[in-house]
């Protein structure tokens, strides 16, 4: 008998990951993804998804897992294994850099709630208590 582990969103019951321990994204984390992604995750890039594939490379420690897959076309796939490019990040954002280009992407938010991969604005801050928001105003301009 084989157990694979499925996580849901606790909030809506969503599925939002699956363990595999497979090198390449079988069938139901590929549809995941795809599911997830609609279009080649590189950023500018519409095209239908190909190939499903690790953003941090197997090679260097990848883990084939919904938060470290993305979908890409063929092309943005092969072009991603040259060493003048770097995609860096997550599920919830990518970082793609060549050069002195850099871009970022995200996946789009599905229907109804924002995706759990990024940071939702009700979320408790992660700032520190000396720091501000970007909504507020500094103390000399608060005082006017």
């Amino acid at each position: 008998m084989q157990v694979r582990r499925l996580f849901t969103h606790p909030g809506t019951g969503d599925l939002i990951g699956m363990e595999s321990r497979a090198r390449t994204y079988p069938g139901l984390l590929a549809h995941l993804i795809k599911l997830r992604d609609h279009t080649c995750r590189t950023p500018f890039c519409i095209v239908t998804i190909r190939h499903i594939d690790h953003i941090r490379p197997h090679a260097t420690g990848g883990e084939t897992t919904e938060r470290d897959g993305q979908g890409l076309c063929a092309r943005c796939n092969y072009l991603k294994e040259h060493p003048d490019y770097t995609v860096t990040g997550d599920a919830g954002e990518t970082t793609t850099s060549t050069g002195s280009l850099v871009a970022t992407s995200h996946p789009p938010s599905p229907p109804g709630l924002p995706p759990p991969t990024r940071h939702t604005p009700n979320a408790p801050s992660s700032t520190s208590s000396g720091s501000r928001t970007s909504t507020e105003k500094p103390a000399e301009l608060r005082a006017q």
